[in-house]
C-alpha cells in the first residue's frame, strides 16, 4: 500500500509543491494556517485539481498532468474527512451513514457501523441534534463504511473541546490500528500530531521543509519555521566565532561546543524544558554555557511555571518548569541566577524554505 504524490499548483502567495511517498503509515501534516496543508488534501481527492505532477494510489492513478488523467472524486476511493465533519442536514444519522450503499444488507451494515462507532440510539437524530464528538463519529463512519484505501483527515479536533478532544485522540489512535492503510491527517497543533503520527511533514509555504520519523522531527526540525512550528519559544541567529564557538546574538550568549555541528547553522535553538536554571550562591560559573541572567517575567498555567531570562543586554529566552519545582517561590522578577544551555539539546537550524 503507498501513496505517491508529485504535484504544484499555484496558490494566492506562493505555489504548492509536493512531494511525498507513504506506505502504510499515519503521517501528519504540521504547518500554520493557509500554509497548503488543506490543498494537499484537496488535490489527492479530487475536490481541487493541481497544475501539473500525478497523484498515484496503490499503483492506481489518480492524476497525471501529461497523461491527461483525472479522476473524479467519486471514483478515487479516498475517505475524507472535512474540517466541519459537511454532514448532511436533512438527513438523519442513519441516512448520512448509508448514503454510498445501495442494495441487500445495507440496513444490517449501518447497523454494525451505529454499533462500531458508538452511536446506537442516534440512528433517528439529525445533525443539529448531535454533540461535536456525535458528529465526527457519525462522519468518521459514514466514510469509514465505504473502505477507502487512503484517509484524509483535515483538523478533525479543531471544533471539540479539550476534554472530549483527549477522548477521541484515544479513539483514532484505535481505528488507524484497526485501519492498517495510509492516514494523512493535517493539523496546527502539534500535540496531536505527535500523538498520532508516525511520520511527519513540516509545510511552510507550500513547500516540505522536513519528512521523517515523528519524534526524529521534533528532536531536529532542521529549519526556524520547523522550530516554531514544532514548539520551540528559545531561537537566536548565530555567529561563528571559532571553530568551538558560535554566539547566539539575540540572546548575547557565547556557546562553547565540543562537537561543533556538521553543517552550517544560521540560528540556534533550544526548547524551554531543556534550560537548566540555578541560583548564584556558587562561588563562579558553575559550567560551560552558563551565563548570569535576570528573572524579567513570570507566568502560569496550570501545572506549569513559565519564567523569562534575559542576560544583559540580550533577549529573554523561555523557562518552563512543574509547579511541583516550587520554583514560582524561590524566583521573582528582578532576580539573579545562573542559567546553563545543554549543548546536547541545542538544535541547529537553517533559515526557512
Amino acid at each position: 500500500m503507498a501513496l505517491d504524490i508529485s504535484i504544484t499548483k499555484k496558490l494566492n502567495d506562493f505555489s504548492l509543491n509536493v512531494d511525498l511517498h507513504t506506505d502504510s503509515t499515519v503521517t501528519g501534516i504540521l504547518g500554520a494556517s493557509g500554509s497548503g496543508k488543506s490543498m494537499t488534501l484537496k488535490c489527492i481527492a479530487g475536490i481541487e485539481t493541481p497544475d501539473s505532477g500525478y497523484i498515484r494510489l496503490n499503483g492506481r492513478t489518480l492524476f497525471d498532468s501529461a497523461a491527461h488523467i483525472d479522476l473524479p472524486a467519486r471514483k478515487r476511493n479516498v475517505g475524507y474527512l472535512f474540517q466541519d465533519y459537511a454532514l448532511f442536514p436533512t438527513m438523519t444519522v442513519r441516512e448520512n451513514i448509508g448514503i454510498s450503499l445501495s442494495g441487500s444488507g445495507r440496513k444490517e451494515k449501518v447497523d454494525r457501523y451505529l454499533r462500531r462507532f458508538r452511536l446506537e440510539g442516534l440512528g433517528d437524530r439529525y445533525p443539529d441534534r448531535l454533540s461535536g464528538g456525535e458528529k465526527q463519529r457519525t462522519a468518521l463512519a459514514r466514510m469509514m463504511i465505504r473502505s477507502p484505501e487512503v484517509l484524509l483527515l483535515d483538523e478533525p479536533f479543531s471544533a471539540l473541546d479539550a476534554w472530549l478532544k483527549d477522548q477521541l485522540l484515544r479513539d483514532f489512535s484505535s481505528l488507524f490500528e484497526e485501519y492498517a492503510k495510509d492516514v494523512l491527517i493535517v493539523s496546527h497543533n502539534r500535540d496531536e500530531l505527535y500523538q498520532l503520527s508516525d511520520r511527519l511533514a513540516l509545510m511552510d509555504r507550500g513547500c516540505f521543509s522536513a519528512i521523517g520519523d515523528t519524534k526524529a522531527i521534533f528532536d531536529d526540525p532542521r529549519t526556524v519555521n520547523g522550530a516554531r512550528l514544532t514548539g520551540c519559544k528559545n531561537i537566536s541567529p548565530v555567529r561563528k566565532i571559532d571553530a568551538n564557538r558560535y554566539e547566539a546574538t539575540d540572546w548575547g550568549v557565547t556557546l562553547s561546543l565540543p562537537d561543533p555541528p556538521d553543517l552550517p547553522a544560521q540560528s540556534v535553538g533550544i526548547r524551554a524544558h531543556f534550560l537548566k536554571v540555578r541560583s548564584l550562591r556558587p562561588i563562579g560559573c558553575p559550567e560551560e554555557n552558563t551565563f548570569r541572567a535576570r528573572c524579567v517575567e513570570h507566568m502560569e498555567t496550570p501545572f506549569e511555571d513559565i519564567f523569562l531570562l534575559a542576560a544583559e543586554g540580550g533577549r529573554p529566552l523561555w523557562w518552563k518548569t512543574s509547579k511541583e519545582s516550587g520554583a514560582q517561590n524561590a524566583l521573582s522578577p528582578g532576580d539573579l541566577l545562573w542559567v546553563t544551555l545543554p549543548p546536547d539539546h541545542l538544535m541547529w537550524l537553517k533559515d526557512n524554505v
